[in-house]
């Protein structure tokens, strides 16, 4: 999503009032806290090196990095910075009300300034089994089966496959639908197969 060519970028745009800039401020909940090398996480200020795939270093309204999936975050939908006036942050690209979380196989959550967003509840670190519920990134836990998993947890004694962005249900998640990878923007049927 990081390399999102010009013309999709007009399409996210015409779709549901994405665009550069940041109307509404994206707060900084570590408060600039964080040091160079660091990012904000949840909160928490964790190495950067802590930020890895589908999380993307992006910087909050103060200039402080925060860690966030562009996946599913309104302020940051597609890429660092661009933000959704309207509706959700669903694969990316921002969506009206009409084209719904559950739609695509997710939640809907909503973060302390009120904004809307898409959240897999099973495998998200920042809305783990609930919205809002938060792994230890710190301590390398990581989400899995809607539980925060510690780093040691081996997917296979979970009944998931090991998928780069972390343990994975193919037959229901989203970002791995079948197989590692394979990312469905109407959500994983339930039987490994993009709806």
């Amino acid at each position: 999503m990081l390399g999102m060519a010009p013309p999709v970028v007009a399409a996210v745009v015409a779709m549901a009032g994405c665009g550069h800039g940041k109307p509404v401020d994206w707060v900084d909940p570590c408060n600039g806290a964080c040091v160079a090398g660091e990012v904000c996480w949840a909160g928490t200020c964790v190495p950067e090196s802590a930020c890895v795939t589908p999380y993307v270093a992006c910087a909050y309204s103060d200039e402080a990095l925060g860690c966030t999936d562009v996946r599913d975050d309104p302020f940051n939908c597609g890429g660092c910075g661009l933000q959704c006036l309207g509706g959700v942050c669903l694969e990316g690209v921002c969506r009206a009300g009409s084209n719904s979380c559950a739609g695509a196989g997710l939640s809907e959550c909503v973060d302390a300034g009120g904004h809307a967003y898409c959240a897999f509840l099973d495998s998200d670190q920042l809305d783990c089994g609930a919205c809002g519920n938060a792994c230890d990134v710190g301590a390398g836990d990581v989400g899995a089966a809607g539980a925060c998993q510690p780093a040691s947890t081996i997917c296979d004694e979970l009944g998931l496959t090991s998928c780069p962005t972390g343990c994975s249900d193919l037959v229901s998640d989203p970002y791995n639908c079948g197989e590692c990878g394979n990312v469905c923007m109407f959500g994983c049927n339930g039987l490994g197969a993009c709806r």
